[in-house]
């Protein structure tokens, strides 16, 4: 890739348009949600859709087990915390709840995100078959009512990164429309970097499993 920065995104399912996100401020008014993410340190146990065949998720896993992002996972969860943050920010700024993210979600989000490292493309389709890769993970673990999925793709430096991301993707409408959906309570964030370019992916969910 050539830019400094890519920004793509092809909503799972029709999303609502039109929203405007506001910059985030710099303190919360009194009795203002926290915007603090969660993120969890590994998987819980799912109830799974047994329809939807074998274990989409594991597999992924399993296919991933040897190929580990060149950045520690410390670092990686901080930036990914952060990023939830300045997202939730401007969810609460717009009136909305801030997003829950979830163990099943956010391990998700990174393997999607390692996925495209270490394949090295930049999509919501496998660059081999062309068929859809976050609904079948979701259902798989169990998600049902509608999804979605934003990704990006910089080679910023890491002082700079969450800012970027969080800006660029509430000045795309198709972004924002995502991240501003009342109807998406759930998420998980997931970053993988190989040394030169960062691969970023935000999942959502409307209704975990249950």
């Amino acid at each position: 890739m050539r830019a400094s920065s890519c920004l793509l995104l092809v909503a799972v399912i029709a999303l609502l348009a039109g929203c405007s996100g506001q910059p985030a401020a710099a303190t919360l008014p009194p009795g203002t949600p926290s915007p603090t993410a969660f993120l969890p340190k590994g998987p819980s146990p799912r109830p799974r859709d047994s329809s939807q065949g074998p274990d989409r998720v594991a597999t992924m896993a399993a296919h991933l087990a040897d190929a580990s992002p060149v950045d520690p996972p410390a670092e990686l969860t901080s930036l990914g915390n952060a990023l939830l943050v300045g997202v939730n920010q401007r969810r609460i700024n717009a009136g909305l709840p801030p997003l829950k993210a979830t163990a099943e979600l956010t391990e998700i989000a990174q393997l999607r995100a390692e996925d495209m490292v270490v394949r090295d493309y930049f999509g919501h389709t496998d660059p081999s078959s062309g068929a859809a890769l976050v609904e079948p993970l979701m259902m798989s673990a169990g998600f049902t009512g509608r999804v979605a999925e934003n990704i990006y793709a910089t080679n910023a430096p890491q002082p700079t990164l969450v800012d970027q991301v969080v800006a660029a993707w509430f000045d795309s409408p198709s972004h924002r429309a995502s991240l501003l959906d009342p109807e998406l309570r759930l998420t998980g964030v997931g970053l993988a970097g190989d040394g030169s370019w960062w691969k970023i992916c935000q999942v959502f969910a409307q209704q975990g499993p249950g």
